[in-house]
């Protein structure tokens, strides 16, 4: 569990392409161990030969400020920072398998 939480941190503190941090201080809400058809997962997706449903994930919640981080042109809207970020790790190797901003 420590380990999916420090991959989380550093996932969070960076943010990523298309995802910008603007928090200093980043807390860990929950880390859980939970199927991948568990977690988040969109509705319509269809898992592939070799992708197993049933495979256990760690998911970790964690509390900042995380904001869309492409280059907006400036007659749109700024977005709005998001206060939750999610990272989904497979708990067997420790690769990330998705991560994001969450509305809760």
């Amino acid at each position: 569990m420590k380990e999916a939480q420090r991959i989380a941190l550093n996932i969070g503190k960076t943010g990523g392409l298309d995802i910008r941090t603007e928090s200093s201080e980043i807390q860990i809400i929950s880390t859980e161990l939970i199927p991948l058809k568990e977690a988040y997962v969109p509705d319509n997706h269809v898992f592939t030969p070799g992708e197993d449903p049933n495979a256990l994930v760690w998911y970790v919640r964690l509390k900042g400020l995380w904001r869309d981080g492409f280059p907006m042109p400036t007659e749109y809207p700024t977005s709005e920072a998001q206060q939750y970020f999610i990272v989904i790790i497979n708990s067997e190797t420790g690769d990330p398998i998705l991560s994001g901003t969450s509305i809760t």
